[in-house]
């Protein structure tokens, strides 16, 4: 069992410089992130053709139709990133991750970091490494912070290794297949390299001086042969410290929204401190089986003026007050007091070790044959610095109930035994958060191997060009985790304890004959008579009271092992067909063969659930696909024709038909196209059918357990929302919640208990998207481009697992009461859902989810000295400006009669963007970058007397970077994020949001790079 410390009403919702190319990309020496909207300024046979992310037709400079991203190499340097994932996580129109090294993570996704384009869920967006496939790290479980699926852990990926990154909006699919939903996010990596380059950088939170990070990275290459052949190798070693939340004083506050404890109009109130005070460290002694101090239950006696007092465990065993503090409306959470405070247990930074090891070769056959291979070995090892102990409470179920104690119990100390005497209890219940039972954190490696090989070249036929492809890529990801669990059996037995002639002992080792026969028969499985044996007595009674040795024997290591395998054989192949007035017609078109296989394997203490966790199942699946695509490119209209109001048109599209070997067949298609009157106006769009195949944890997940928090639709707090809070209101009385607004579900708070599997009969994900933009580069003003983009997504037949919230107004908020889903949950009397066996949950193609969204970029780079201001300047150097701007328009999702609106959240902030100054002068170099996030709604679903506090202000953050360059072989330079050390406001943390701003505060980094 959990406590959750955030406002329930998110916890469910699993969150150059920069260019944005739009239409045509130029590869430019500019800030870093290279524009799409620019136009080739110089003469077309000056411009390399490449081969750019959504296409595989070989085109002059980054000539796409669909809005896109570059990041360039140099741009990753100028912000002193060390990982990809912070610099695309730091793009306006990427959500929140879907797994991030930032916040406690799930037990079997430590460590990992995915990207989320548009926030649709990291699923949905696909990464691809080099135009390639590459192998996921995402644990076939639902126990990851990822949504299942094929994402790719960007940890694994060298950044000193990067030539750039290319993100492409919606449109990847019918060119690489399943997951480009939302888009596809291509990483380019240095295969041509010659030389040896040698960086290190120190990054320091510059106040608290923690959160260190050390890196190094060597590169060398070299040719061979006389030029025939190049191989390129590097290494990579970064280390990066950890933080928990109560590290950051901002996050030590505890703030919390909370019911109020006297009259107040709002449902909610902002609080500092929030403690949960249903247990405490050292155990609250109450004469019932309940403690709920803010109700007066388990009080132990009252003082003169009729006050209840309460008593716990000190450290010294003897009873001493409790401070229970003060207490709010709600029946778990106080403001201060001793009981358990969340920002002490919860990570906000995972530490993680990398080392990283790349190589590529290419060698030419003959004049138009070459051989090319790659090689990636990634070792990745983090670890949670902390996590939530194990529970003994009444408000909990089964073996995180409280415990029951005799007042004369061997291991009280005499100090105890009489105070309880004194306050006429026989008996008592403990309520406990065992903080001292181990550290409960969990420690993951990953091992992952990659190889591509293959053949490439071109030939002419009919005096047309014919470039081809073949290659092979296997990817390998192997993760161990260990977690230390509390073993249920053992830690009952070492607390039933009597008297011997040599002391306190276990029952099971003082009297044999009290041994079960098969103490874990009901588990299926036998244990060895020394679980008995070396039985050691286990104190609770105070904070640090239990022994080494019993914490050694009623303590284990649970494992697991995660294996996931990707094969794929391609051949890919373009040509120009024929002539068009206006240009050749080219066509590109491939096969591919993919394998993709998983396997999830626990080691029997958390298979059979003899920890306080539920059991939890193996999973191992996999599938094929076999894939075929065809792609198209028309000139239709060229400048050189010179047609009035036709400067240039285009026309582009592809098809790929999909045959999955569980899901069955289905097609991804694009149309599209640009159409310029004049040479400063470029118009653009497209048309897509894009699809996402079942995961093999959608698919093969057995029926397993999973503990679900909710926003319970009959609690005070949510009564009146939803899309029907009438019916919503009338249902609940139905269903015996006599008083809605005075019920407060502990669901909210305290986790229960369910089942959830999966579903081999799953379709499909499929979307239709379209997009519409503008491209202008006035001839008027030199090196400026804007763009403008709309983009919208409906995404059909969306795979859920439904939450338990979702199942609740389902049932609740439709018309026909009760329904199918008021069968998969279950009430007490009272109406709290039981702590077991309280709901059931699976996969189902039930979702749909309706995306828009604007995008608008501005590239601009000048002389200064170009600007009359600074005319009589001597060398004032250039400057570089790009600006990126992201206004989500709507983003609703639909499951049943569950609906979710995220458009204005933190995760979908209405108003977003990044500016990025970059000005040059010799060896100098600086860069200032601004991002900006709107003014957000904490919660849609909010009435206005929710809560005291609705929205969050704007945020404005700063970062700053200088480099110098002593001469070409060496170059130094600083960075500094978060300049003006902006936190989160109080009611960003208090809601959970606060990971979509900076917690981090100002951080220094220094990096030095030498060639040789």
């Amino acid at each position: 069992m959990r406590l959750v410390g955030l406002d329930m009403s998110i916890s469910e919702q699993h969150g150059g410089v920069i260019r944005s190319l739009s239409a045509a990309i130029l590869i430019a020496s500019g800030v870093g992130i290279v524009g799409a909207p620019a136009q080739a300024q110089s003469s077309p046979a000056m411009i390399e053709e490449v081969v750019v992310t959504g296409s595989r037709i070989p085109r002059a400079g980054f000539d796409t139709m669909l809005p896109a991203t570059v990041l360039n190499a140099e741009f990753l340097e100028a912000r002193g990133f060390t990982n990809v994932a912070d610099a695309l996580n730091e793009i306006p129109a990427f959500g929140i991750p879907g797994s991030s090294t930032e916040g406690t993570q799930s037990a079997f996704s430590v460590g990992q970091s995915f990207v989320n384009f548009f926030g649709l869920g990291s699923q949905r967006t696909l990464t691809l490494v080099n135009g390639r496939r590459f192998v996921s790290s995402n644990a076939p479980t639902i126990f990851s912070d990822g949504s299942p699926g094929l994402q790719v852990d960007m940890n694994v990926l060298p950044s000193s290794m990067i030539e750039r990154v290319e993100t492409v909006a919606v449109g990847g699919a019918p060119i690489y297949g399943s997951d480009a939903i939302a888009g596809t996010v291509n990483v380019i990596l240095k295969d041509d390299f010659e030389g040896f380059e040698i960086g290190g950088s120190w990054g320091d939170q510059v106040s608290e001086r923690d959160l260190r990070e050390r890196q190094l990275d060597l590169i060398w290459g070299a040719n061979f042969d006389n030029g025939r052949g190049n191989v390129v190798v590097a290494f990579q070693y970064n280390d990066r410290d950890g933080l928990i939340a109560s590290d950051r004083k901002h996050l030590a506050r505890g703030w919390q929204f909370r019911e109020p404890a006297g009259e107040s109009e709002f449902t909610r109130v902002l609080v500092p401190e929030g403690t949960a005070n249903i247990v405490s460290r050292g155990g609250v002694v109450t004469p019932g089986d309940f403690l709920v101090p803010n109700l007066g239950i388990g009080a132990v006696g009252a003082e003169a003026d009729g006050t209840p007092f309460f008593r716990q465990f000190g450290p010294d065993g003897s009873l001493v007050p409790y401070n229970v503090g003060s207490p709010t409306g709600n029946a778990v959470w106080s403001i201060g007091g001793e009981g358990i405070f969340l920002p002490d247990l919860e990570n906000l930074f995972t530490p993680i070790e990398r080392r990283i090891v790349n190589g590529f070769t290419s060698y030419e056959l003959t004049s138009n044959i070459e051989v090319f291979g790659e090689l990636l070995y990634a070792n990745t090892t983090a670890a949670e610095l902390i996590d939530q102990p194990a529970y003994q409470s009444g408000l909990f179920g089964e073996d995180s109930f409280a415990l029951n104690f005799q007042s004369d119990h061997p291991l009280l100390t005499p100090t105890a035994q009489q105070q309880l005497a004194e306050l006429g209890l026989d008996d008592f219940w403990l309520h406990r958060a065992s903080v001292d039972l181990g550290e409960r954190r969990t420690d993951q490696e990953l091992h992952l191997f990659r190889i591509v090989g293959g053949l490439r070249g071109d030939f002419t036929i009919a005096d047309r060009n014919v470039g081809w492809e073949v290659y092979y890529s296997r990817g390998e990801s192997d993760s161990d985790t260990r977690q230390l669990e509390l073993v249920s059996d053992r830690f009952f037995y070492a607390l039933d304890v009597v008297n011997t002639a040599d002391g306190p002992a276990c029952r099971v080792v003082a009297d044999p004959g009290s041994r079960p026969d098969d103490p874990a028969a009901g588990f299926g499985t036998t244990l060895p008579q020394a679980i008995f044996d070396d039985c050691v007595p286990l104190s609770l009674f105070g904070n640090g009271a239990p022994s080494a040795e019993a914490i050694d024997y009623v303590t284990a290591n649970a494992t697991s092992k995660t294996q996931i395998t990707q094969e794929v054989y391609a051949l890919n192949a373009n040509m120009g067909l024929f002539d068009l007035p206006a240009g050749e017609l080219s066509i590109a078109a491939g096969y591919e063969r993919r394998n993709e296989s998983a396997s999830f394997d626990v080691g029997g203490l958390a298979t059979l659930g003899l920890g306080r966790s539920v059991g939890i199942g193996s999973t191992a699946g996999g599938y094929k696909t076999d894939e075929f695509y065809a792609e198209f490119y028309a000139p239709v209209v060229s400048p050189g024709m010179d047609i009035g109001f036709a400067h240039s048109a285009s026309i582009e599209g592809a098809f790929r038909t999909v045959k999955n070997s569980l899901a069955g067949r289905d097609e991804a298609w694009t149309i599209g196209g640009r159409f310029a009157p004049v040479a400063d106006v470029e118009f653009r769009g497209n048309v897509t059918r894009s699809v996402r195949a079942p995961a093999i944890t959608e698919l093969f997940l057995p029926l397993s357990g999973t503990f679900s928090f909710a926003n319970d639709p009959c609690d005070a707090r949510f009564v009146d929302q939803g899309p029907n809070p009438s019916a919503r209101r009338a249902n609940c009385i139905t269903d015996g919640i006599a008083d809605p607004d005075s019920f407060v579900s502990n669901v909210a708070n305290a986790s229960v208990q369910g089942v959830t599997g999966g579903n081999v009969g799953l379709e499909n994900e499929k979307a239709d998207a379209w997009t519409a933009g503008v491209v202008l580069r006035p001839r008027w003003i030199a090196g400026l481009t804007m763009s403008v983009d709309y983009v919208e997504i409906e995404l059909e037949d969306a795979i859920e697992s439904f939450t338990l919230t979702q199942i609740m107004e389902s049932c609740y908020d439709q018309d026909s009461f009760p329904n199918t889903f008021c069968d998969q949950f279950s009430r007490q009397a009272n109406g709290q859902l039981p702590p077991v066996a309280a709901f059931q949950s699976g996969f189902v193609n039930a979702g749909s989810r309706d995306f828009k969204a604007w995008m608008a970029e501005i590239d601009y780079s000048t002389s200064l000295s170009d600007l009359g201001l600074f005319s009589g300047v001597n060398n004032p150097g250039s400057l570089d400006v790009t600006m990126s701007l992201y206004f989500p328009r709507k983003d609703l999702t639909l499951i049943q009669q569950s609906e979710t609106d995220r458009h204005g959240q933190p995760n979908q902030n209405k108003r977003q963007g990044q500016l990025n100054l970059r000005w040059h002068r010799d060896a100098w170099s600086v860069l200032w970058q601004t991002r900006y996030l709107g003014k957000a709604v904490i919660d849609n679903n909010d009435t206005p007397t929710s809560r005291d506090i609705r929205t969050l202000d704007a945020v404005w953050l700063f970062n700053a970077g200088v480099s110098y360059e002593f001469n070409e072989n060496i170059r130094f330079q600083l960075n500094m994020n978060n300049v003006f050390d902006k936190k989160p406001e109080a009611a960003a943390i208090a809601s959970g949001w606060d990971n979509a701003y900076d917690n981090i505060g100002r951080y220094l980094r220094g990096t030095v790079r030498i060639r040789l």
